[in-house]
């Protein structure tokens, strides 16, 4: 099975009453780990500032 799949399974199950967008991004978070990002609490924090910031 895709890796993205099972993490998207797993993050629906596991948070099922947070928000879609907020899961969407905690998704992007993961997955971008899964390719060589780096993953931090302080980075996810401040990926949400930065984002708000900007839009």
């Amino acid at each position: 099975m895709n890796a993205k799949l099972v993490l998207s399974k797993c993050l629906s199950l596991v948070t099922p009453l947070m928000h879609k967008t907020r899961r969407q991004s905690l998704f992007s978070a993961i997955e971008s780990s899964m390719n060589g990002g780096s993953l931090s609490i302080t980075g996810l924090g401040l990926d949400g500032v930065n984002r708000a910031i900007y839009t």
